[in-house]
């Protein structure tokens, strides 16, 4: 099966192949972008049994983007700390690549960290 674009948003852009599937973040993360990718984790779960493989890049800012103005909401977090809890979504593996250096590889990394001990 050919790879195809599950989702693409300013933020997100989503893939999939077969039982591997992609998020790539490009932008600053928006609630939208976590359900979507929720709903690939899910198509994962009914096509496969769970048995995908996730690989979650967190791609590097270009110097000609606008800067980010990341709004980590209450619904935001809540929405993603729901996602991390599920263990059904993505059995096999989940890789967190993070392409960001400076700073903002340090706060992703340090989010993310957060986000998988709570």
């Amino acid at each position: 099966m050919a790879v195809h674009e599950s989702y693409r948003s300013p933020s997100l852009i989503c893939a999939e192949q077969d039982d591997f599937c992609v998020a790539m973040w490009v932008g600053t993360p928006r609630v939208e972008d976590v359900r979507a990718m929720v709903a690939q984790g899910e198509r994962g779960l009914e096509r496969y049994g769970g048995k995908t493989l996730l690989a979650n890049v967190i791609a590097r800012r270009r110097p000609e983007d606008p800067p980010a103005k990341a709004d980590f909401s209450g619904a935001f977090r809540s929405e993603l700390m729901s996602f991390a809890k599920r263990d059904e979504l993505h059995a096999l593996a989940t890789a967190h690549l993070v392409l960001a250096g400076g700073f903002l590889g340090a706060a992703v990394r340090t989010f993310l960290n957060t986000v998988r001990l709570v």
